[in-house]
C-alpha cells in the first residue's frame, strides 16, 4: 500500500519570537523564488488564483490544482496533542506525493533547521540526496543550507 512520499517533523510548543520573524523573512524569499522558478504555490487548498499565506505567526500553501496535494503548514504556536515519543515536542507532517511544490517544503524545512535548530526535528520518506534541491535553494536564497544535515535520525521513545 503506497502511503505517499511524506516529510514530518517534531517541534517545541512555541518558536521564539526573533527565530520566528527570520523564519518568516525566508519562508517569503523561498515562497517567491520558487514561484518564479515557475512552481506554482497557491493557498492551503491549491485553489488556483490564491496566494500562499506567509507572514504573522503561520505559514500555509500548497502547489496548485492537480500539482497540489496536502497542504505545508508551521505555526509559531503548536495547539495540537504532544507526540508519543516525547511528551515536550508536537509533530506534524506534509504529504507532497513529491509534486513540484515539494522543492518549497523541503526548502522552508531546511530554513526551519537554521533557524529553529534543536527545537525541530525533521524526518522524511525522502534519503539525504533527495533533499540536495531543498539545500540548494536555501543556500542561494539564505547563503546557508547546503551543509544543513536533513533528515534527522529518528527520534528515540524517551
Amino acid at each position: 500500500m503506497n502511503m505517499g512520499y511524506t516529510h514530518s517533523w517534531y517541534r517545541v510548543a512555541a518558536f521564539p519570537v526573533d527565530p520566528w520573524a527570520a523564519f518568516v523573512e525566508d519562508a517569503k524569499a523561498i515562497v517567491s523564488e520558487v514561484s518564479r522558478r515557475g512552481i506554482a504555490l497557491a493557498d492551503e487548498y491549491g485553489d488556483e488564483g490564491t496566494s500562499p499565506c506567509v507572514g504573522g505567526i503561520i505559514v500555509r500553501f500548497n502547489g496548485v490544482g492537480p500539482a497540489a496535494h496536502e497542504s505545508f503548514r508551521m505555526e509559531r504556536f503548536f495547539c495540537g496533542p504532544p507526540s508519543r515519543v516525547r511528551k515536550d515536542l508536537f509533530f506534524d507532517w506534509c504529504k507532497t506525493q513529491r509534486k513540484p511544490y515539494d522543492l518549497a517544503v523541503m526548502a522552508l524545512l531546511v530554513a526551519a533547521k537554521l533557524r529553529f535548530e534543536a527545537l525541530i526535528v525533521v524526518q522524511s520518506d525522502g534519503g539525504e540526496n533527495e533533499w540536495a534541491p531543498g539545500k540548494s535553494l536555501c543556500q542561494a536564497i539564505l547563503g546557508a543550507g547546503a551543509d544543513v544535515s536533513v533528515p534527522d535520525p529518528p527520534l528515540r521513545v524517551s
